[in-house]
């Protein structure tokens, strides 16, 4: 808002009027921030654009460092220090074999086979019938890498069972973002920001190694006499509240790649389907409209 009020003083000093309309367009960091504009503060703009929205960012952080770490490390090779090297997790080969069985299974789902999975809903095959059989050797996975990728779409759960973020869409280009280029700063994120107490370290992979995946997540709700507000609190853009944001005649459109691996379009999906809980589907559509992007990474790029 600070901000806001800023930009808006210095066009009104240099232009003599205030700006007519305003937009936000952010995307990642700045999705949440979009989303939080509109839950929030509903007068700072016109139009919003919130771009893989990590609106949720709290969950994704454990689901992105911890969990992924240590079912990583179950099957990557060791590095020079002795720990797993969780960048590897899969071979090139390895992943040819992800997204070849992807294609195969759900490619042809939306009448066309294009290279790309488009009726992501229906798209829904168990990486563990990928495992080699007897006298196999191509096209498939070892038992251990098999397991490794049905858990890493599957997502993060408590150890009851709960969803701690969100699964994965089964898109092809999925395939290439096993090895998770977003650890560091999600292992960073959750260990010194979201979390009460933090953890105070230098070994982020160590953090991702060794900490419980439950207490983790327990530990974003939890305040102390030093930290009064959880990082849930401080942090997250997940209510569907948009009341005053549709009354001013607001308007929010959100996107996501369906291949990142920071943020899931499944994610975004339940989000939407609260709002048009909260509005009627018809009602929602007027202000706040969903896309999801096949084959597409985080906030831009991607296989196609």
């Amino acid at each position: 808002p600070q901000v806001t009020a800023a930009a808006k003083t210095l066009i009104r000093k240099l232009y003599g009027i205030q700006p007519v309309r305003s937009y936000f367009v952010g995307c990642s960091n700045g999705g949440r921030q979009a989303m939080i504009a509109a839950q929030r503060y509903p007068d700072l703009f016109d139009g919003i654009v919130a771009a893989a929205p990590g609106f949720r960012l709290t969950q994704a952080s454990i689901q992105g460092s911890v969990y992924q770490a240590q079912i990583a490390a179950a099957i990557a090779p060791v590095g020079a220090d002795g720990r797993p090297d969780i960048s590897q997790p899969l071979s090139a080969d390895d992943q040819a074999t992800v997204r070849q069985r992807i294609l195969a299974s759900c490619d042809a789902l939306d009448g066309a086979v294009d290279g790309m999975v488009s009726k992501m809903s229906a798209c829904k095959p168990n990486p563990l019938t990928w495992a080699c059989q007897a006298g196999e050797s191509g096209n498939c996975l070892t038992p251990a890498k098999a397991d490794y990728v049905k858990k890493l779409f599957d997502g993060a759960k408590t150890a009851s069972g709960a969803q701690i973020y969100a699964p994965w869409p089964f898109d092809p280009g999925m395939a290439a973002q096993s090895a998770n280029p977003f650890y560091t700063i999600f292992a960073g994120e959750a260990s010194h920001i979201y979390t009460t107490p933090p953890t105070i370290t230098a070994d982020l992979l160590g953090y991702g190694l060794t900490a419980s995946v439950d207490a983790e997540f327990a530990k974003l709700s939890a305040t102390n006499a030093t930290f009064q507000r959880s990082g849930n609190d401080f942090t997250n853009g997940e209510s569907p509240n948009m009341d005053r944001f549709k009354a001013r005649g607001g308007k929010l459109i959100m996107f996501n790649g369906a291949a990142d691996l920071a943020f899931s379009i499944h994610d975004l999906e339940a989000y939407y389907n609260k709002v048009q809980s909260r509005y009627g589907a018809a009602e929602a559509a007027g202000f706040a409209r969903t896309f999801f992007v096949p084959g597409m990474g985080h906030c831009s790029g991607g296989a196609y």
